[in-house]
């Protein structure tokens, strides 16, 4: 297991950790977000990411204000961004976040992702009592030791990913390589059939899915580099053109590219969970 620890300017301390392998298909990483108190409240937006988190916040609660204002709970379910969402940070922060598989998650927990609020959805009765005994733990590792036995234990048997699940890991493996026809060339059932039932899987289409995850890698990509540079960006995402790429960078993030990362900083790293080295 990696720990991989950042503190930035924004006095806010980041660590992501690699779950172990019993875990893995499900949990992506782990971060956590721990600060000292902030008296004045920090405000940046999220870039949409193409998987679900199972927040725990143990200390102040971030706000949400846009695309509607609204405070967020001690425990939730952060659905899959498909619109810009803005959040306010205030006070002493300490936050216990696992990253997971959309597709997986809905299906152990029996969610339904497609009728769920944004930006998040129901918590399933099955977490009832895990957030009380982890705020019983100070470490991040015995956090995870415990979130990752509540896992365990609520998953005996081994998981074995069906078709929907092969079209998610596959569209967040090869968004930038592949186009959509190819990652459903094997699929059991009609397009229709599967459209449906990944929507409801995950709360996003495919299609759309596929955007988000573009986005992201590349925002994931142009956070390591010093200049911004259009065509390197393009050839490397898989657009066509750089209108395409403007759009879907526009309405998931509310900014094109230049307007964004002029503003671009610690803080927006840290809420977006860009982690450059796990």
């Amino acid at each position: 297991m990696n720990d991989i620890s950042h503190q930035n300017s924004t006095n806010l301390v980041t660590n992501y950790y690699k779950p172990d392998a019993g875990i893995q298909w499900l949990v992506r990483y782990f971060e956590t977000i721990k600060s000292d108190f902030i008296s004045v409240g920090m405000t940046d937006n999220f870039i949409p990411r193409p998987d679900v988190a199972i927040v725990f916040n143990f200390g102040a609660i971030p706000k949400v204000l846009m695309p509607e204002v609204f405070e967020l709970k001690p425990l939730f379910i952060a659905s899959i961004a498909n619109k810009p969402l803005q959040l306010k940070i205030n006070g002493n922060l300490d936050s216990f976040i696992a990253i997971c598989n959309a597709s997986i998650l809905s299906k152990v927990f029996k969610i339904d992702l497609l009728s769920s609020p944004y930006p998040i959805t129901q918590t399933p009765d099955t977490l009832n009592g895990l957030w009380e005994l982890l705020e019983k733990k100070r470490d991040n590792l015995e956090r995870i030791e415990v979130f990752s036995e509540f896992i365990k234990s609520i998953s005996r048997e081994v998981y074995i990913c069906d078709t929907i699940d092969n079209i998610y890991l596959n569209i967040l493996d090869n968004c930038l390589h592949k186009p959509l026809h190819e990652m459903i060339d094997n699929a059991y059932c009609s397009v229709s059939s599967l459209q449906r039932k990944f929507l409801k899987r995950t709360g996003v289409s495919m299609k759309k899915l596929i955007r988000i995850a573009r986005v992201n890698a590349i925002f994931n990509k142009m956070v390591k580099r010093n200049n911004f540079d259009y065509n390197s960006f393009l050839s490397d995402s898989n657009y066509y053109d750089q209108a395409h790429f403007m759009k879907d960078f526009r309405e998931l993030t509310g900014f094109n590219p230049r307007q964004f990362f002029r503003k671009q900083n610690d803080l927006l790293k840290t809420i977006s969970g860009v982690n450059e080295t796990i």
